[in-house]
Formats: C-alpha cells, structure tokens, sequence
C-alpha cells in the first residue's frame, strides 16, 4: 500500500469516526426534540412505511454505487452506464411504489400511508441520481467531505426542518418533509463535488 494511500486511509477511518460520533449525537438531541412536539403514532407511521421502502432503498444505492467504488480502472463510460442504469432503476422502483402504496396501506389498515409512501418514494429518484456521484467520493476515501453530506443534510433537513415543522403542527408530515429535505440537500452537495453525468448509455456487458 502507497504511503499516500495509507494516509488516505488512516484519515478517512478518524473522520469516519467523528462522523458516527457527532451524528450519534445529533441523532439523540433531535429525536428527544422530536419526541416532546410529535405522538408515538406519528412515529409509527413512518416505521410502516420504512419495512418497504428501506429494502428498496438498498437496492437503488448499493447496487452501482458499490460497483463505481470497487473498480480497478474506472472510465467515463463505466459512470455513464452506472448513472444510466441507477436512474432508470429508482424510476422503476419509484412506480412501483406509487402504484402499490394503496395495497402496502391496506395490509395496514391504514389509509394515511398511501399519500406518505407515494411522496417518500421521490427519495428513490433523488438518491437514484447522485448514487453513482456519492461512489466516487467514498472510492477517493473523502470521508471528509461524507462527513459534511451527513451532518448537513441530517441537521438541517431532518433536525432544523422537522423540528420547526412539528412545531407548527404537521405531525407525521414533518417527519415526511424533513426526510425529503435531508435528502435533497445530500444531493445538492454530492453533485457540488462530483457533478451527475447526464449523458445516458445503456450497454449489456455489466460494469
């Protein structure tokens, strides 16, 4: 291992280290903030609709996101074909969500979900463009700069978003805006470092 690339390494495992520590705590001062504006059912409606959309989620960011990140030698076509293939599938996936968000919700008996799965599966389309974008960064061991997505786009969005929004009397819906705010804001600052390829490719041959 190179001398540079073991200095990328060790730095990369100390922000990592601050990263998971400062979200911890960031995680608890918000969920306990949370906890004193929102009921335990708000919070029960999310996890609902999670069990689905969680699984789907893994499929649309790990799939070609880890494939960019183990490559040897990565090209231009090889993140033409991944974004391509990464969008197209979290389409799929958001549409499939949409259609069958009043059969999930009545697996429930829970007619809310149906309006909260059909806005939470936008995550699929937000994340499925910047996936590719996200790999690149985590192969060149920026985990500095993950360290500034995760904290800002969860304490903005999901921290300072839902908080106000539960304040106000949103409910469930606050937990929903602030998830899709802390979302976009990821996005926006992935494509600051790594902008999205947009010129699509399509080839049989796997990356």
């Amino acid at each position: 291992m190179s001398k540079s690339l073991t200095d990328k390494t060790i730095s990369g495992l100390n922000w990592s280290f601050i990263g998971n520590n400062s979200m911890a705590v960031i995680n608890i001062v918000v969920g306990i903030v949370l906890a004193r504006l929102l009921l335990p059912q708000d919070f029960g409606l999310l996890g609902m609709t999670y069990i689905f959309l969680g699984l789907a989620e893994l499929f649309v960011t790990l799939g070609m996101g880890s494939s960019v990140q183990r490559l040897k030698n990565l090209t231009r076509e090889h993140i033409r074909v991944a974004t391509t293939t990464t969008i197209i599938s979290s389409l799929m996936v958001y549409f499939i969500f949409w259609f069958s968000a009043p059969y999930i919700a009545g697996f429930y008996k829970e007619d809310r979900l149906i309006s909260i799965i059909r806005v939470l599966s936008s995550l699929f389309i937000i994340q499925g463009f910047v996936t590719v974008s996200y790999g690149q960064i985590r192969r060149a061991l920026d985990f500095k700069y993950i360290l500034k997505i995760d904290l800002s786009s969860f304490t903005l969005g999901y921290g300072v978003l839902s908080s106000l929004l539960a304040f106000l009397g949103y409910g469930v819906w606050s937990l929903v805006y602030g998830r899709i705010a802390s979302s976009m804001i990821s996005a926006v600052i992935i494509i600051i470092k790594v902008p999205v390829n947009f010129n699509p490719l399509i080839r049989k041959k796997r990356i």
